[in-house]
């Protein structure tokens, strides 16, 4: 895929985490949903995906900068420490969100638990079908 192609599909990306967090805000607002830890995801994806679309828009204003941002992306270093930093935090939320789920179970919150548990899970299965079909691939 093409550097500027490339570049494009994170906009859309971050413009689609803004309007899951404009739509987050909406529902709370207009009080469809009350829920706090809804309304501050809410918050936070609108917030980080303007701030990224900020980025982008910088980043592509001219040649130079879309040069430079290429280099430094397809750097063998960056790239090895990229995949360092998310294998890390893959491995840490798994064992934290584990932790969790038994805590929440100790102390009777069984909803909470339950779904903690399930998106653990999710996550699993969907790290390995991705290992099956990279591996597959290569």
């Amino acid at each position: 895929m093409d550097f500027e192609k490339r570049l494009k599909t994170r906009r859309n990306i971050m413009i689609s985490y803004m309007a899951i967090g404009v739509v987050l805000i909406a529902l709370n607002l207009f009080k469809l949903v009350e829920n706090e830890y809804l309304l501050s995801l809410g918050i936070t994806l609108a917030f980080l995906g303007f701030l990224k679309l900020l980025q982008y828009r910088r980043i592509t204003k001219d040649e130079e900068s879309i040069r430079k941002r290429r280099i430094e992306e397809t750097d063998e270093r960056n790239i090895a420490n990229s995949h360092k930093a998310k294998s890390a935090a893959f491995g840490y939320y798994v064992i934290i969100a584990c932790l969790a789920v038994v805590v929440l179970e100790i102390l009777g919150e069984k909803e909470y638990s339950k779904f903690l548990a399930f998106s653990v899970c999710a996550l699993l299965l969907l790290y390995w079908i991705s290992y099956f079909i990279y591996s597959r691939k290569s």
